[in-house]
């Protein structure tokens, strides 16, 4: 990521069909437009990004950019010990020539007038002409006074527009970021109640098709009782008239 103002935070795929490389926004799909070559020299860059290829691409190669999952991840603490001597430590840029300076007497380092100038951490800037032998001096300064505009610098990023163009204020993307977790939540939600419901009614269904009526069985039991009491009573007259049979023939 090289420019806030651009940044999305969604996820793109940039896929090489052979002979071009094309970069696909993965929550629009919309095509985004490329600038570069994607080398280390000359990175594809857009949507503020920088976006470098290594190897030999073969058609149909399809990756997937993350672009936000990951970054709190590396966040870490860079300075713990604010009386690390490297913090507190000296340095001296002189200038052998109108050009060239070193640093603590070491190295001979090409001055472009305004680039920024990295020393153990800390960055400066020299502007203008120099002559060969002017030398400045970066140390800490013990004794100043300040106007706390650093700190309310720093508290003005979270209503400053640096995203989506730079039109939209972190406290405003965090903002959507909430609407649209809570809006997916309570749909989620709703889609849960809906199929509870549905499960419900087959559960229901399929009581009524397999489950026992108790008034239906009863009825049918009566019906066999009923049924049983007649045929023994056909028994009965039967044997009466069998014993009437024997007794006739046997006078």
């Amino acid at each position: 990521i090289t420019d806030l103002g651009g940044y999305t935070g969604a996820d793109y795929v940039l896929e090489y069909d052979g002979a071009n490389y094309s970069l696909t926004r993965q929550d629009t799909g919309a095509v985004i437009a490329l600038s570069g070559s994607g080398t280390a020299g000359d990175p594809f860059v857009a949507d503020g990004m920088e976006i470098e290829v290594g190897g030999a691409p073969a058609a149909g190669d399809r990756l997937l950019i993350q672009t936000g999952q990951a970054a709190a991840s590396s966040i870490r603490t860079a300075i713990t010990d604010h009386t690390d001597p490297a913090l507190l430590s000296t340095s001296v840029i002189e200038f052998i020539d109108p050009n060239t300076y070193s640093i603590n007497g070491a190295g001979a380092f090409a001055y472009t007038d305004g680039d920024p100038i990295i020393i153990n951490g800390t960055e400066v800037a020299i502007s203008g002409a120099p002559l060969a032998g002017d030398r400045f001096t970066i140390e800490a300064n013990y004794g100043a006074s300040g106007d706390n505009s650093n700190g309310l610098r720093l508290t003005d990023i979270q209503s400053r527009g640096l995203l989506e163009g730079g039109v939209v204020s972190i406290n405003e993307n965090y903002g959507q970021l909430v609407a649209g977790v809570g809006g997916t939540t309570h749909q989620i939600q709703a889609n849960l109640e809906a199929q509870n419901v549905v499960r419900r009614n087959a559960e229901n269904s399929m009581l009524a098709n397999s489950g026992v009526n108790l008034d239906e069985e009863a009825a049918k039991m009566i019906q066999y009782q009923q049924a049983y009491q007649a045929v023994a009573q056909v028994v009965s007259v039967a044997k009466t008239l069998f014993d009437s049979l024997l007794n006739a023939t046997s006078r």
